[in-house]
């Protein structure tokens, strides 16, 4: 692997760490301003970073869609699965890199303003809305063209001939007694199975990336916005203490 390629992997999760400390040790400085102003300037360049490696890996996982040749076997198309899955797992950890430091964001600059909570937590879903249209794209084009590879081509004539040849013996009267058609009939279906599991098998790694994995984030800064921007009703009795927050839009 390339050196700036793997130094800029290593920086990724190193911010995700940074990030998770920063989550960890809150609870003992959510009052004191120096530590929650020095890491706030911190969250936001990790912010900016992020953004940059999702629009980054996003044209690069476009641009690999694109490279694709008419001839090509079941080793090229693996391949190609190969390199757009490690893109979209880089793709997907820059999306939660983003979505975690917007969230750290809310809590460190203490703007709980509805707008402003409102508008980080559209952007989240932009992005995450984004990774999903690009995941659908690519997992179509891959299973097309894994379903095209001279292999699946080759399979699919002999699905063909095999079927059409039991089909054939079939209506001969003294053929159609023996078991041969449906031997021949069968061994097509079978063929059409394995290309079907072949195909599975290719994609296999893709269907691991289908998620965009930033849900609790915006969960997060709904809550922080029902808790600061709604009234807050506390009921009691000789036992326990309710608290209800009334929803203003309702």
């Amino acid at each position: 692997m390339d050196f700036l390629v793997q130094q800029e992997r290593s920086k990724l999760r190193g911010n995700l760490i940074f990030l998770s400390d920063i989550l960890n040790n809150y609870r003992y400085n959510w009052n004191n301003d120096m530590y929650k102003n020095n890491n706030h300037v911190k969250v936001l360049d990790i912010r900016q970073e992020a953004e940059q490696k999702i629009i980054f890996y996003r044209d690069q996982i476009s641009s690999k869609l694109n490279k694709k040749s008419l001839f090509h076997s079941d080793r090229d198309t693996k391949k190609q699965i190969d390199e757009i899955q490690s893109a979209f797992k880089e793709y997907q950890l820059a999306l939660y890199t983003h979505a975690f430091s917007s969230f750290l964001d809310v809590m460190l600059a203490g703007n709980y303003a509805s707008p402003y909570l409102n508008g980080i937590k559209q952007k989240i879903e932009l992005y995450s809305l984004e990774y999903r249209d690009l995941y659908t794209k690519c997992y179509d084009q891959m299973e097309a063209y894994s379903n095209s590879s001279i292999q699946s081509t080759l399979l699919k004539g002999l699905k063909k001939a095999s079927k059409a040849t039991g089909e054939a013996m079939g209506k001969v009267p003294v053929l159609s007694k023996g078991s041969a058609n449906e031997t021949l009939i069968e061994a097509g279906n079978k063929l059409d199975k394995l290309g079907t599991k072949r195909t599975t098998q290719q994609l296999q790694k893709l269907v691991d990336r289908q998620g965009s994995i930033v849900r609790p984030f915006i969960e997060n800064i709904e809550s922080v916005e029902r808790l600061y921007n709604n009234p807050l009703n506390i009921v009691f009795d000789n036992e326990t203490v309710y608290l209800g927050i009334e929803d203003n839009e309702s």
